[in-house]
Formats: structure tokens, C-alpha cells, sequence
């Protein structure tokens, strides 16, 4: 048998030792390797808590050094006011014939106490806990699931043929438009099917104010966006088309034909008219369709401008909420609602003469009642002691190894 010798002069293993050797720690390595990629599956797949990124630091975030407190859309720039206008008569129209069949009593246009969400049968499907959440922490409630659009709802407009030349615009422009036309026509409470409720709707102190005529407002939503002094890279980092803005997760119509919700069916349509014409136009508009402009088409870009704009035309001039240094009509900017801890109450008492039927009360709630859980706006964690809903945008729960093996 050949060996080897060391310099040392002792005997070295003999080679066919070490071969057996090598070969008996091959599996046990292999078997480790195994093991270990298993227990890094399980570790990363069922954390509870997400992993701390340790690959890439975070960037520095950019600030500017005056705030930003207004927004100009492109489709404002480009807006069609004559048919804008023509669309709005034909929903006051529409209001004032319902009306008519109504008790005389302005308070009739209170709705019932009803709470809608609409969402895909897959999204229902995966979060049955969340949906259930809603309906069984608000007995007092009728609740609403609808996996494919109210075909009840679109009846009562089958007489305004441009909310009916919706159907072919993106999916996500049509779900906001639903979102209007339901809170506009019936009123009630509407969240996302990603939202779960910390407390029963009856015990959240703004609602619980309405509830108990303590407050008369026909709208309620909350601030989701509060970074006015965020700089454009980090804006387009995080692709955000602006940095402050309201909500439309969560929005609370307690009266039926809200003037702002109005005005919202309005832009949303005439939006996605002017985004459709964008391609027929020059190369320099054809390469901005490209971009995804859809907050700004019918989501929290356009509402918030409308929210703005219709509180700018109707609060009395002298009102706190408005400007100073917003021109001569001191407009209503995002200024006023800049790091906002109560929530605001604008009621028809601050309403100009001749201006009640274009805003019949507005309450808007700071961002840690409905808005928590976010990293930045300083919105709070979702255990807020203000916390009455958390929002989890586009949540689904992690399917575990029988569900992706056995369906």
C-alpha cells in the first residue's frame, strides 16, 4: 500500500482512507445544505414580521425648502368645460327627480346605515376573515360584498349615455367611478376589501358623531398623503404624481347626492375623455400617455383638487380655512390641512350665501384614523390610540405548502 509521509516524519493516512473519508463527509454536507435552504424558505415565506433589507441601503430621502401645497393637473389644463358642465346638469337633473319622490324634509337625503365594498371574487376569496371582520363587527349595518358591478346601479343612469361610455376605459378608472355613483346616489360607508376595521363603525369618534346628530355633515374623508415638502426624485422614486392628498380607501356619505362626489363623476369622466385623446395628439402627448396617470384621471389627485376647489368656491371669505397667499380669492390650499391632529368640521353654517347646494358639510379626519400604518406623513402605527381602520394596500394573505401544492 503506497503512503504518504509528512515532513514532520509521522505517517500520513493512506490515500484510500482518505478517500472513504472524503466521500462519508459528502452527504452529511450535502444533507446540511439542505436543511439550511428549508429552514431559509421557511423563515422568509412565514415570518410574520418582513425581513430587514441588508443588500441596499435606503436611499436619502429629498426634501425641498418650501413646501408644495397646490397641484396643476395636466387634464385641468386640457379640460373640456363646456362638456363638463352639460354632464352636471344632467346629474342635478337627475337628483332633483329623485328628490321629488322624497319627503320634503331635508333629512330624508340621510341614508341608511349601510357599508359597501367591491372587489374581485379572487381578492373575496383570499381575505374571507377581513370581509367577514366588516359584517360581523357592524350588526347595526347592512353590509354589501359585490364581486362584479351593481347592475341596479348603472339603471338609474341609463338616461346619461357618458357614464354608460365608461365601460371601455382601465378597469381601475371604472372601480373609482363606481365608488362615486354609489356613495352619490345611495350614500353609506365604503372601504376597500384590503381594510379591516379596529373598532365597530358606532365607536369611531367622527362617526359616532354624526350618528348622534352631534354634527351635520353628507361627507367624511380622511388625509392619506402629508409630505408637502417632499422633493420631485424622491417623489419619482416612489412614483408618486404628488405628495399630499385625501383618501379614497375609506369614504363615509351619510347624506345621498353630495355636491363633492358630484363634481368627482363629473372629472372622472371628462378625465378619461382627455386621457383617451392623448394618443391622437403630438409625439410629446403620446409619450406623457404613457405614464400612469390614473390618481390624476379619477383617483386621490382628482378628488383632492375637487375637494380644494369646491371648499375654495363655497366657504365664506373670511373663513380660516382659506390662503392668505393663494391669490386674491384666497383659495383653500393643502396648507391648512398640513399636519392636521382634529379633525375638521365644515358644516353649511360656513357656507356662503347662495352656495348651499355645492357643499353641504365636509368633515376631514386626520391621517392616523383612517390612514395609519404608513411610513411616512407621520400617519402613526396601526395600533393608534385614533386608530379606527388599517389599511393594507393590495394585502393577501401568504398561502402555506398544502394551498400551493393541493389547491
Amino acid at each position: 500500500m503506497i503512503r504518504q509521509h509528512e515532513e514532520d516524519g509521522r505517517n500520513a493516512i493512506p490515500l484510500p482512507v482518505q478517500a472513504i473519508a472524503i466521500r462519508r463527509k459528502r452527504p452529511r454536507r450535502i444533507l446540511y445544505t439542505i436543511i439550511g435552504l428549508i429552514l431559509l424558505y421557511l423563515l422568509v415565506a412565514y415570518e410574520p414580521v418582513p425581513l430587514p433589507i441588508l443588500v441596499h441601503s435606503p436611499k436619502k430621502i429629498q426634501y425641498d425648502l418650501y413646501p408644495t401645497y397646490e397641484y396643476l393637473s395636466l387634464y385641468r389644463q386640457k379640460a373640456d368645460l363646456a362638456f363638463e358642465a352639460a354632464l352636471d346638469e344632467k346629474l342635478r337633473a337627475l337628483e332633483l327627480e329623485v328628490i321629488k319622490t322624497l319627503p320634503t324634509d331635508h333629512h330624508e337625503l340621510a341614508t341608511n346605515l349601510t357599508i359597501w365594498q367591491i372587489t374581485t371574487q379572487e381578492a373575496a376569496d383570499a381575505l374571507p376573515l377581513w370581509t367577514s371582520q366588516w359584517r360581523d363587527n357592524n350588526k347595526d349595518w347592512v353590509y354589501n360584498l359585490f364581486t362584479s358591478p351593481p347592475v341596479e346601479l348603472y339603471s338609474h343612469f341609463k338616461g346619461i349615455p357618458e357614464i354608460a361610455g365608461m365601460n371601455s376605459t382601465s378597469t381601475t378608472v371604472q372601480n373609482d367611478l363606481m365608488r362615486y355613483l354609489l356613495l352619490w346616489f345611495h350614500g353609506g360607508f365604503y372601504t376597500d376589501v384590503d381594510t379591516w376595521d379596529r373598532v365597530a363603525l358606532r365607536d369611531c369618534p367622527p362617526i359616532a358623531a354624526v350618528l348622534a346628530n352631534q354634527k351635520e355633515v353628507s361627507l367624511m374623508v380622511g388625509v392619506d398623503l402629508d409630505e408637502p415638502f417632499l422633493g420631485d426624485v424622491t417623489m419619482r422614486e416612489w412614483k408618486w404624481a404628488r405628495a399630499v392628498g385625501f383618501g379614497q380607501a375609506v369614504m363615509w356619505a351619510p347624506m345621498r347626492f353630495d355636491p363633492i362626489l358630484r363634481m368627482a363623476i363629473v372629472r372622472t369622466v371628462s378625465h378619461a375623455r382627455i386621457h383617451d385623446a392623448f394618443a391622437e395628439e403630438t409625439w410629446r402627448e403620446k409619450i406623457t400617455a404613457r405614464t400612469d396617470y390614473t390618481g390624476e384621471i379619477s383617483g386621490n389627485g382628482m378628488f383632492t383638487d375637487v375637494v380644494l376647489e369646491v371648499l375654495s368656491a363655497t366657504l365664506k371669505e373670511g373663513h380660516d380655512m382659506r390662503d392668505r397667499e393663494a391669490g386674491l380669492e384666497r383659495r383653500v390650499t393643502w396648507k391648512k390641512f398640513r399636519g392636521l391632529k382634529e379633525i375638521l368640521w365644515m358644516d353649511g353654517e360656513q357656507v356662503k350665501e347662495g352656495s348651499e347646494d355645492d357643499m353641504r358639510g365636509l368633515a376631514v379626519l386626520p391621517i392616523n384614523v383612517w390612514g395609519n400604518g404608513k411610513s411616512h406623513s407621520k400617519s402613526g402605527t396601526f395600533e393608534h390610540p385614533e386608530a379606527c381602520i388599517n389599511h393594507l394596500p393590495g394585502f393577501r394573505p401568504k398561502e402555506g405548502w398544502k394551498q400551493k401544492v393541493l389547491g
